[in-house]
């Protein structure tokens, strides 16, 4: 039988496109965004005024190894001994005893003892203590293990070391919302579904991409700026944590590249000992998305530790290194890890602050006007402070590049 029809106008038949209000629900939920976890877990350090740049100093212990310099190498029977630099010499003492640390055989290894020094000219005693003395490759690093003093001695030469001065540019970042009245009206009256306040969505949504940005820049940003490149001005750009860990703003700095290879417990261990060995105590290993993806797949057939409820949600698991000392794996999906390009971070946290500007953590403008609307502006001041980079004071963290997943 035929279908029945109603009789006359109905309400769907009124229902044209544009004469009603669209049924739209008013339910918004936040815009899809991943964590900016990088800059998120770091503590905000002290407050600066410089016009220019934050600063601060660092200090490090003296050395207490040379490196040969000898033509050839150190036979087992010379009796001098040419040190690298004067700088190496300045590090010795008459009655030092020093041991080929290359070698690592510190229980047999050749100890010699210094008795004149005339530049870079070294006079040695060799085989010390019972010792057998040994030949010694050019370039060999010897390391300092005694220093005997005479009786009744005098006042040695001045030990104590000045601190290294540091400092980077920092920047201003800002997110401005300007809209007019009707806009403005025409949520308060249930007009645009799920926002109340246009005002408020647009000034909360664009502090969102404002914290994304700071991320982005607190980890690959280089120093510039409209003036000098030391110095501050319009437009200047602070350095990055990679900057300082690539050789860019500390020449001493250390990089590891995997040149392509598989990351792997040994990547990471090796580069932990590294800085063990530096003397620094890592905590964090940072990485992108495919890095803990990879990470946490090595040890996949063993018994995996249990993430503990009060650490934070982007915390994958840790990492137990040779070395003991325990790596929380980090995830920003900011940090690189394409194929054979991929980033790991090696980092002690405790070194790492973000340094605003005075009272420019960050803070909002706003203010009437006779324009038919209203604005709002978010700003940000300030830059990153990151100690220990390189040899000159110690290394900390270690910028481990070119990795394949």
């Amino acid at each position: 039988m035929p279908l029945f029809t109603h009789s006359g106008t109905s309400a769907s038949d009124l229902g044209a496109a544009g004469t009603i209000r669209q049924d739209i629900s008013d339910d918004l939920l936040a815009s899809l965004a991943t964590e900016n976890n990088f800059i998120g877990s770091l503590t905000i350090g002290a407050e600066f005024g410089d016009p220019t740049a934050l600063r601060w100093v660092e200090d490090a212990l003296n050395p207490s190894t040379v490196k040969d310099n000898t033509s050839g190498g150190l036979t087992n029977s010379a009796t001098t001994w040419t040190v690298n630099t004067t700088a190496d010499a300045a590090i010795l003492e008459i009655g030092a005893l020093v041991i080929d640390d290359t070698l690592g055989n510190y229980q047999a290894g050749e100890i010699m003892q210094v008795t004149a020094i005339s530049g870079t000219t070294i006079t040695v005693v060799r085989g010390y203590g019972g010792t057998t003395a040994t030949t010694h490759a050019n370039g060999a690093v010897f390391k300092v293990i005694s220093r005997p003093l005479y009786e009744n001695s005098d006042l040695g030469r001045d030990l104590s070391r000045p601190r290294t001065p540091k400092s980077n540019l920092f920047q201003r970042f800002s997110r401005d919302v300007n809209l007019s009245q009707e806009v403005i009206t025409r949520a308060r009256y249930g007009y645009s579904p799920g926002v109340p306040d246009e005002m408020r969505y647009q000034y909360e949504q664009r502090k969102r991409e404002l914290l994304t940005e700071l991320d982005l820049a607190v980890l690959y940003a280089r120093q510039a700026a409209s003036g000098a490149a030391s110095t501050g001005g319009d437009y200047s750009t602070t350095g990055g944590i990679i900057a300082w860990l690539d050789g860019t703003l500390n020449t001493t700095a250390v990089p590891f590249n995997a040149a392509g290879a598989v990351l792997s417990d040994t990547i990471i261990n090796s580069q932990n000992k590294y800085l063990i060995r530096q003397g620094a105590v890592p905590k964090w290993l940072f990485g992108g998305t495919n890095f803990v993806d990879s990470t946490a797949r090595i040890y996949n057939d063993r018994i995996r530790l249990v993430q503990d409820d009060t650490t934070r949600g982007f915390e994958v698991q840790t990492f137990r290194t040779t070395m003991q000392n325990t790596l929380r794996l980090l995830w920003d999906n900011n940090v690189a890890d394409a194929n054979t390009l991929g980033l790991a971070l090696l980092l002690d946290p405790d070194r790492i602050k973000w340094r605003p500007f005075l009272e420019s953590l960050g803070y909002s403008i706003q203010a009437p006007s006779f324009r038919d609307g209203d604005a709002v502006r978010f700003i940000m001041k300030g830059g990153m402070e990151v100690r220990n980079t390189g040899s000159d004071s110690g290394q900390a963290h270690q910028l481990i590049y070119g990795l394949a997943w």
